[in-house]
């Protein structure tokens, strides 16, 4: 197949139309671009055929790059809505499990029956102090937090409290 020649005239000009056939663009999109500064506006219905080409070539590549950047956008938000459901998801199995808080009310009365089941009984007051000890340590790791003694809060560092106030709820 033989390739078809550019008209052009010998002083490195095009012509609107062969322009237009050639870029597939209208004369009225190629003005815009002139006056955007791809390239430099006609003259007489001739452009400068070097400018021109380049031009569109640069058109061109920025086009590209701003719709490879609507991609990257498109991307990072399918990506975000991705990370929200997985958030729902894991909301959901959250609910599942139970609250510190709910934990603590569960067990506080559970653990002072016990305590004063020890505290009455005929054991004698090395066994209950270890007994209660225990119960204290048992409260304290199923809820992951130190308990309390009676109207007091615990510290927020439970290994710097002195070892009279880690005991147990009473």
């Amino acid at each position: 197949m033989e390739a078809e020649k550019v008209k052009t005239s010998g002083s490195g000009m095009i012509s609107g139309v062969t322009l237009c056939e050639l870029s597939g663009l209208t004369d009225r999109r190629h003005r815009q671009l002139a006056a955007e500064g791809f390239f430099p506006p006609p003259v007489r219905g001739q452009y400068q055929l070097r400018a021109a080409i380049a031009g569109l070539f640069r058109f061109y590549r920025e086009l590209q790059v701003k719709r490879g950047a609507n991609l990257a956008q498109k991307r990072e938000r399918k990506i975000d809505n991705e990370n929200t459901l997985l958030e729902l998801e894991i909301a959901e199995r959250e609910a599942q499990l139970i609250a510190t808080e709910e934990m603590v009310a569960r067990l506080t009365p559970a653990c002072a029956a016990m305590r004063t089941r020890i505290l009455g009984s005929s054991l004698g007051e090395a066994e209950r102090d270890a007994l209660l000890d225990d119960l204290g340590h048992l409260l304290d790791d199923a809820i992951k937090r130190p308990v309390s003694v009676a109207g007091k809060k615990p510290p927020a560092n439970p290994e710097a409290a002195p070892e009279a106030e880690r005991k147990p709820v009473g």
